[in-house]
């Protein structure tokens, strides 16, 4: 995945902003503690008449904790922009309540 992100990407978790390194480091943590999966995602990619290409992907986050089996499903909607062949934006839209509760389980 981080092959896809440009180095100075911008990535956005509801209102909060990190870099590639953060990102990609949070990623790998919540597929150790979780069995991550999404469901039926939808996604579609524009290009526009003057060359920018946006992506949007709607899909329901779904993960089984690998240590208890407790299931969290969260609907999300991702917008991503391209530059150059990777993405430059990567916006995540989603509800964190049920993830958060469930990593204070854990």
């Amino acid at each position: 995945m981080g092959e896809w992100i440009a180095d100075d990407a911008k990535v956005v978790f509801n209102t909060e902003t990190v870099d590639k390194a953060i990102f990609l480091a949070n990623v790998s943590e919540r597929h150790g503690q979780f069995e991550v999966s999404l469901v039926n995602p939808i996604v579609t990619t524009m290009i526009y008449n003057d060359g920018k290409a946006y992506t949007n992907l709607w899909t329901t986050w779904k993960g089984v904790a690998r240590s208890t089996g407790e299931e969290v499903k969260s609907p999300a909607q991702m917008f991503m922009t391209w530059r150059d062949g990777r993405i430059s934006t990567f916006m995540h839209h989603f509800d964190p309540g049920p993830l958060d509760r469930a990593i204070e389980s854990l």
